[in-house]
């Protein structure tokens, strides 16, 4: 575990003032003590569990045995924990009954009636925290007693606004902010908040956030919007498909019918069925549903041929009475026509964000709180935490024509710039799939010579003669693709490079990407012809930062005096991600990539990828991954740099790790790194191992506007490493990327081992350098580049699986197969592709 070291921003570079969204106690600590209990139910609730059990709770404290939480409520997680600042008068463990029964049936007195034990697990001394956040103690991340205070104060802090607001498990969302994005879907405003531990106190860290929600409308809309149905006789005897799909996108969604003057309960959709209300006849009567509504509620319905929607075993609605109920979570990926207006409705500039958090802050109802007073707590809500924070000079970037790059915020201008180390093209061809009325052959030749220019003028070497040309059909596009490397074999003795023109379309791009990356090992560059329609010098210079690390170059390097500690003794980086399955098939894997340098410099990088069972984040394979990056650097350092070397030190960052598993992942993952030293027969490296996480909630915004750039965002460089940061372990904020649209978040950058014993401010100036040498880009990026590259690479799943008998579309993955057929259906990478950067 590394020692915390306090360090101030101000210790070296600019400083400026800047605000974090972070809001002060009352006290630095809570004093009173609380009480945990674990809270069983039983019988186990099938379905709707987290708000029945909720629900039964609360019946308990209200209800059933106010006098044991006269004191004041206790808060209640809905699963297991309940705390209560008062210890409860019913010893070690009591039990209740709770009837929650609508209408009770005398003839069986059990039912509805739900057991509910309370056991006291511990006492909560907040004066852990004050060990906890002393950066001097010497303790591990996950202190338990710590941890469970801390979630217990999340608990206090969400009770109230989680009783009137739509929420999910620290962010809550305002109906009366939202906008409308399609007839399905509007966005709420919400806001994020958490308890955080920090130097010698505690923080409220408060954010917006946005939510996608259901609107309340008729399913029946729902579903002739679904399909585009202009007719409702097309709800007729639907197909198996089209009730499939329904099922799909509504299964879980709460609806109330319209049929009774007294609504009963909202209930969530089960499923739809084919038999139309004129059909479906009811099992203990034999009745059609259309009769039955008639004759007992009067209803008569309009479309009764069209489908049904269950509700359970038992229940079974007409579509036509059903409504969707508001506040409803939207819990699908959004289509993509409505992705543009989630970012416009969460990129606001920092100004206004900080605008926002501020004027809806009481939203939270600290003060009102009757949880937050029964702690003894209160929160500052007057005005953000300020803090001054360091600005780092930015790094230097070289090109092979002797010029170092003039950096402004985190960007700089490449117009005459020679490639650090241009790559050399042998054999290479364009193809078009797009057809001629939309972009002609020759338009086609115009940006092949166009980019064919740039290259050369980069410094890249390509064969005298042009490329040559071919317009193909996109619906054969496999079959032409390995036609033409067969004929590019007979004819030019071979093919390094292929460059497809498309309309964007992701199947042919997945396929080209199978093709060229798994298949046969070649470089392939994937375009879109609507963005070559005003081709210019600007966008071929784009092209070429791609094609020239495909094809074994290198763009830029950092100078020797920003990465000295690199050189200092053989050094590899690593870079690991796992990208995990969305929801919906369990069995679909994650994918784990683990990308490590070659060069001295820290800037050429290769990846290996492997899948894993899903969801799983300590990365499986890692010793054979780390044994394949070792092989390969000393491979480079013996051909290119000349040298026979043996890795001295690692440095690892990991990404996509959660805070609670930062300590688990760290310990395992660096076995697995010694591992596979030790079955090489090398000495074990030092390793200093970095976790780099963006998705927190942290924000800064310039006190001064003279401060900020043009979006209104902190500059370039902004760090900081003090009073806000986990007090646990040496960890730093980092904003490297100069503002581009919204507000920009920072990484946090957090060392869980240091074997290397980096003087603080020269790790956080290199992990700032190699947020520079991103290849494809003349601007910081907003993580490491190993990081960023891992990222990529985890992310182009469906290169890697190509379904048995596929033709064209060869990398669709089944969603009906299990985790044995993925492995069986997992391809990797072709070994002439392995230690190029070919995910560029």
């Amino acid at each position: 575990m590394t020692s915390r070291l306090v360090q101030s921003s101000s210790d070296r570079g600019r400083q400026i003032t800047v605000y974090a969204n972070y809001l002060s106690l009352s006290s630095p600590f809570p004093t009173k003590q609380m009480y945990q209990y674990d809270v069983e139910i039983k019988p186990e609730i099938v379905g709707r569990v987290l708000e029945r059990q909720r629900e039964i709770v609360d019946r308990l404290q209200n209800t059933i045995a106010p006098s044991v939480f006269a004191q004041g409520r206790a808060v209640y997680d809905g699963r297991s924990i309940m705390i209560s600042c008062h210890e409860l008068p019913i010893g070690h463990v009591s039990r209740f009954n709770v009837p929650m029964a609508v209408r009770p049936d005398p003839a069986r007195p059990n039912r509805g009636v739900y057991l509910v034990t309370l056991t006291l697990v511990k006492t909560l001394d907040p004066r852990c925290l004050i060990e906890y956040c002393n950066p001097s103690a010497s303790h591990r991340v996950n202190q338990p007693d710590a941890v469970d205070t801390i979630n217990a104060l999340n608990l206090i802090f969400r009770q109230a606004p989680m009783m009137r607001l739509p929420h999910t498990s620290k962010s809550y969302y305002l109906p009366h902010k939202k906008r409308m994005i399609s007839d399905d879907i509007s966005l709420f405003l919400g806001l994020f908040q958490s308890v955080r531990p920090a130097i010698n106190k505690l923080y409220i860290n408060v954010n917006t956030t946005a939510g996608k929600f259901w609107n309340p409308r008729p399913v029946l809309d729902v579903l002739m919007g679904l399909f585009n149905f202009q007719d409702v006789r097309r709800l007729v005897n639907l197909g198996p498909r089209e009730l499939r799909e329904a099922t799909r996108y509504l299964r879980g969604v709460k609806v109330i019918s319209e049929h009774r003057k007294d609504p009963l309960p909202p209930r969530p959709i089960q499923s739809f069925i084919r038999e139309g209300a004129n059909q479906y006849e009811l099992d203990d009567t034999g009745e059609t549903i259309l009769n039955y509504f008639s004759r007992v509620y009067q209803y008569n319905l309009k479309f009764p041929s069209v489908c049904c929607v269950r509700i359970n075993e038992k229940i079974v609605f007409p579509l036509e009475t059903l409504q969707i109920i508001p506040n409803q979570f939207f819990k699908h990926e959004l289509p993509a026509r409505c992705r543009d207006a989630m970012l416009n409705f969460t990129a606001s500039r920092p100004e206004q964000r900080l605008d926002a958090i501020m004027n809806n802050i009481s939203e939270l109802n600290y003060p009102n709180s009757d949880y937050v007073r029964g702690a003894g707590l209160s929160v500052n809500t007057n005005e953000p935490r300020k803090l001054t924070a360091g600005v780092m000079p930015s790094p230097e970037i070289l090109y092979a024509n002797g010029r170092t790059a003039r950096i402004e915020n985190g960007t700089w201008n490449t117009r005459d710039d020679v490639f650090w180390r241009g790559a050399e093209v042998k054999t290479w061809i364009w193809v078009s799939t797009v057809p001629d009325s939309l972009f002609s052959f020759q338009k086609v030749k115009q940006v092949r010579d166009m980019l064919s220019d740039v290259m050369r003028r980069r410094g890249m070497k390509l064969p005298r003669d042009a490329a040559p040309t071919f317009m193909i059909n996109a619906h054969s596009l496999y079959k032409e693709l390995h036609r033409l490397y067969k004929e590019a074999q007979e004819r030019l003795g071979g093919l390094e490079c292929l460059v497809l023109i498309t309309d964007r379309s992701s199947d042919l791009y997945y396929t080209l990407k199978h093709f060229g990356d798994v298949e046969v090992g070649i470089t392939t560059q994937h375009l879109d012809y609507r963005k070559l329609v005003k081709v210019n010098d600007q966008i071929c210079a784009n092209i070429a930062m791609k094609l020239n690390p495909k094809l074994g170059g290198i763009n830029h390097v950092p100078s020797v005096k920003s990465v000295a500690w690199l050189r200092e003794r053989p050094t590899i980086i690593f870079g690991a991600d796992t990208s995990h399955p969305g929801p919906g098939d369990p069995e679909k894997p994650t994918v784990a990539a683990l990308v490590s340098s070659v060069d001295e410099t820290g800037t050429k990088y290769r990846a290996t990828v492997r899948i894993q069972p899903s969801r799983v984040e300590i990365v499986q394979d890692l010793r054979e991954m780390v044994v394949d990056a070792v092989k390969a650097f000393q491979l480079y350092q013996e051909h290119i740099e000349k040298r026979t070397v043996v890795p001295q030190r690692v440095l690892f960052y990991r990404d996509g790790v959660g805070e609670g598993q930062f300590q688990e992942v760290c310990d395992q993952e660096i076995v697995a790194v010694r591992e596979a030293f030790a079955s090489m027969k090398m000495p074990p490296p030092t390793i200093t191992f970095v976790v780099v996480g963006k998705r927190h909630h942290t924000r800064f915004f310039p006190v001064d506007q003279r401060d900020a750039d043009r979006s209104g965002n902190a500059p370039s460089g902004l760090i900081v490493d003090h009073d806000i940061v986990h007090p646990a372990y040496v960890n730093w904020f980092l904003l490297s990327q100069g503002g581009l649209k919204g507000t920009s978040r920072p990484m946090h950058a957090c060392i869980m081992k240091d074997e290397n014993r980096f003087p603080v401010h020269t790790l956080q100036h290199l992990t700032f350098t190699l947020t520079h040498n991103f290849a494809r880009a003349t601007r910081a990026v907003s993580i490491p580049t190993p990081i960023y590259y891992a990222h990529i690479a985890s992310g182009r799943r469906q290169i890697h699986f190509k379904r048995p008998g596929a033709g064209t579309t060869a990398t669709v993955i089944s969603g009906e197969m299990s985790y044995k057929d993925y492995e069986d259906a997992f391809h990797s990478i072709h070994t002439k592709m392995s230690n190029k950067q070919y995910f560029m």
